[in-house]
């Protein structure tokens, strides 16, 4: 669209589409950085509004971004409690030591020879998968087989831990 187009689309409906952004999000930054963006969407695309269409177009814009902007915040929040949680169970360094030494025990005495070296390779000494296919002659995929494999069964053993 061109700019005089977004600029009178912009004094038209800014007040009613910040306060569905508002509604929703309760954030006054957050509303107006929704807005915002829809207007620079507007501004960046080639897009045409029919002049009928543009108001319920705009406030159903301002609507759903406000929605998924909640969904990506809720996600987010998710994702941070879960690290906090994990955090407050971290134990103290000798009992993590001690959560790793049975780690690697299990590791030697329940996986297989291939599975070790994988393990041994990947959380030992830090390579990459590529780097791992490469010293074992074998691909990516097989390497990620492993780790797969491997990890269920680590976390199969150490799930109550």
């Amino acid at each position: 669209m061109e700019k005089k187009q977004v600029e009178d689309l912009f004094r038209k409906h800014y007040r009613r589409m910040y306060a569905m952004a508002l509604s929703i999000l309760c954030d006054e930054q957050e509303a107006k950085d929704v807005v915002s963006d829809i207007f620079t969407h507007l501004l960046a695309d080639d897009s045409y509004l029919l002049p009928d269409n543009s108001q319920h177009y705009l406030l159903t814009s301002a609507r759903n971004n406000s929605l998924k902007r909640l969904h990506r915040q809720a996600t987010v929040s998710h994702a941070h409690r879960e690290y906090m949680e994990r955090q407050l169970l971290i134990l103290d360094p000798e009992q993590d030591e001690r959560l790793l030494e049975k780690v690697f025990d299990f590791a030697n005495r329940e996986l297989t020879a291939q599975e070790q070296i994988v393990f041994r390779q990947r959380f030992m000494e830090g390579k990459s998968y590529g780097e791992i296919a490469h010293d074992m002659g074998i691909s990516k995929v097989a390497v990620w087989k492993h780790l797969s494999h491997l990890k269920d069964k680590v976390h199969k053993q150490f799930k109550t831990i």
